[in-house]
């Protein structure tokens, strides 16, 4: 027998003589995790946070108290990232060295935002302990941060602990084998035998307006489309998208020769639902996955004091910015960020669909309504010269969707803005106009010019290129800021924008004409503002030729990449040589030929073409289909292209 209060046991002796002594406890600790709140500060994520500095970004440490004792393993997990950290754990203190990641988009390192608990093994054979990850710590990068103290001691770390013996009567058996809840509800593994292009089996997978642009959801039909393959031993594949009855026709999906599929189920655009789904193998074997999909194609508001599009540039001679707004989202948990700077983060605990009775708004399920943010920059930080400062302003929720405010501030401590100039008419052009200065800021309003737009003088005189002596030009697509919040003047009976001192360009050149229709002449593919071809389904989307589409801002032309497009959407364009018509092509009859019109009927009382005459295929003799027909354009009729074969 052992004493129970023994802490040290002979095995045995050695070849000397001497005892082997090995460590010996009887009992196991309590399991606890309790980060440090010593040497830190308060950080703001929505709520109030304990954080830490560093300045060693990719060896940031931060500590924690644990229970005191064998077998003990601390872990903590980056909420951001979802990277997983394991302690140094000695005599109570887990010591954790982690990354803090670095923007891909800004190069500026955010902060890390650890959960973080305790497993202990015991008290019984094969129990283990594990507390909750409700604890919260930020680690923040500054450059200049002081150097931190590590911890030996776990009374230093200024929390309160105790070390208590865990209880055997909170631990029993566990579930019955296949009997858990996880192997009653939904599989943690993804199943072998089936494979989806950009679903996560087993698990969830988030999507925001990309599940639009890419072509998986249709905002009309409110259809969200699957897609993946099975392996040869898979003979059946159901799906419960609209209905759970398995043996509903509709519910059966079809498998391909190479095993691919796709199939569609019903969700809302805001929400989250289940996609339960079996398959059959050859061997008799049914296997049951499911896969948790949560949509939000709504992004959110963000305004920008100031700001009236996505871009604002303004100048100043006040050492002193406010940057303030208000956000919002219909979900919970969007994060707000200034530069990179996470300055604000909503609770996330009210979920995805909307519940009857519960939310009484008709679209937001989020209950805490919209954040107003007021931060003081100063912009004096280059010893009275003057200074550019940019702030990027972003929100993002929960799947990611992203809105972004771009504001550049120009100070000058010397700056002075003119007066307004509305009071410059076709009257007095030709009286010299005494221009007050007055210390104030200048803010402006972004617009993209629609067209090529010459500049102007307060006289409506055009202002010429110093270096090529031509008038000046600004080109299509160009933003301009035009001062005084988008105001407009009159010069001469035209309307008109001031881009700068003594400068202005006509609002016409900013104002979007109707579209025109244009006949697609030819099979078109849709391009994206890059130049690269939409993709619908993991296919290019491809529209027919005849279609009519219509062209932005009165056919409206675009360059990229060397091409020449219409915008027929956002972020859409077409090539125009799919619309232009070539010249017909002369075709030789080699039988008699009927005519028939746009429905592949015969035309009534026409004359029959006779076999030797020549006919002129509209567009380069450009083939057409009319109820599985193929025929030419002749004028306004049609020629089955059969009788000049």
């Amino acid at each position: 027998p052992v004493s129970a209060d023994a802490t040290d046991l002979v095995f045995s002796s050695d070849a000397a003589g001497k005892d082997v002594v090995k460590d010996f406890t009887t009992v196991t600790p309590k399991a606890f995790f309790n980060w440090q709140t010593a040497d830190t500060f308060s950080g703001n994520f929505g709520v109030t946070i304990n954080s830490v500095k560093t300045k060693h970004p990719d060896d940031a440490v931060v500590q924690a108290a644990v229970p005191k004792g064998n077998h003990v393993k601390a872990y903590a997990k980056d909420y951001w990232t979802g990277k997983v950290y394991e302690g140094v754990v000695k005599d109570g203190v887990a010591t954790f060295h982690v990354h803090i990641n670095k923007d891909p988009a800004t190069g500026i390192y955010v902060s890390a935002l650890l959960t973080g608990w305790t497993e202990v093994d015991g008290p019984s054979y094969s129990d283990k302990q594990v507390t909750d990850q409700n604890g919260v710590i930020s680690v923040y990068y500054e450059s200049d941060a002081s150097d931190r103290q590590v911890f030996t001691n776990r009374d230093q770390l200024g929390v309160n602990v105790k070390d208590e013996v865990a209880d055997n009567s909170a631990f029993g058996p566990g579930a019955y084998p296949g009997h858990a809840p996880a192997d009653l509800t939904t599989r943690t593994d993804p199943n072998p035998d089936i494979h989806f292009d950009y679903m996560n089996d087993n698990d969830t997978t988030r999507f925001g307006q990309n599940a639009v642009a890419k072509g998986y959801y249709d905002t009309a039909t409110k259809k969200f489309t699957v897609t993946g393959q099975v392996d040869g031993n898979v003979e059946s594949l159901t799906v419960l998208g609209d209905s759970s009855d398995e043996n509903a026709v509709q519910n059966q999906v079809k498998l391909g020769a190479d095993g691919k599929f796709s199939f569609a189920v019903t969700a809302e655009e805001t929400g989250q639902r289940p996609i339960a789904y079996l398959y059959k193998t050859k061997d008799g074997k049914t296997v049951r996955g499911t896969l948790n999909l949560i949509l939000d194609t709504v992004a959110p508001s963000l305004e920008v004091q100031q700001v009236n599009g996505n871009e604002l540039e303004l100048w100043t001679n006040d050492p002193k910015f406010v940057l303030s707004g208000e956000v919002n989202d219909n979900l919970d948990g969007y994060r707000l960020y200034v530069n990179g700077n996470n300055i604000y983060r909503e609770f996330a605990n009210s979920g995805y669909n909307r519940v009857e009775g519960l939310n009484t708004d008709t679209e937001l399920t989020n209950p805490y309504g919209s954040h107003k943010f007021v931060q003081e920059e100063n912009l004096n930080d280059n010893n009275d010269q003057p200074s550019t400062h940019v702030y990027t302003v972003n929100v993002v929720d929960q799947v990611g969707n992203v809105v972004e405010k771009k504001l550049t501030v120009h100070y000058d401590p010397n700056y002075l803005a003119p007066v307004d100039v509305d009071s410059v008419t076709e009257s007095d052009t030709n009286t010299e106009t005494n221009v007050q200065l007055k210390p104030e800021v200048l803010t402006g309003k972004s617009l993209e010019l629609l067209h090529n737009a010459y500049v102007y003088d307060q006289n409506g005189t055009p202002v010429l290129d110093k270096d090529t002596s031509l008038q000046l030009t600004l080109k299509k697509g160009q933003q301009i800021v035009a001062l005084e919040n988008g105001k407009e003047f009159v010069v001469n009976g035209r309307k008109f924008y001031q881009i700068g001192k003594n400068q202005f360009v006509k609002v016409a050149n900013t104002v979007l004409q109707a579209a025109k229709r244009v006949q697609l002449t030819h099979n078109a593919f849709v391009y994206d503002q890059k130049g690269h071809v939409v993709k619908k389904h993991g296919k290019p989307e491809v529209l027919k030729k005849g279609k009519w589409i219509k062209a932005y801002n009165n056919a409206d032309k675009f360059v990229i990449n060397g091409k020449v497009f219409y915008k027929v959407g956002e972020n859409q364009f077409v090539k125009v040589a799919n619309t232009r018509k070539q010249k017909a092509k002369k075709v030789k009859l080699t039988h008699n030929a009927f005519v028939y019109n746009e429905k592949g009927k015969r035309v009534k009382g026409s004359k029959i073409l006779r076999k030797g005459k020549y006919i002129l295929a509209e567009n380069n003799g450009d083939k057409y289909k009319i109820k599985k027909k193929t025929y030419f354009k002749v004028g306004k009729y049609y020629v089955k292209v059969a009788n000049t074969l």
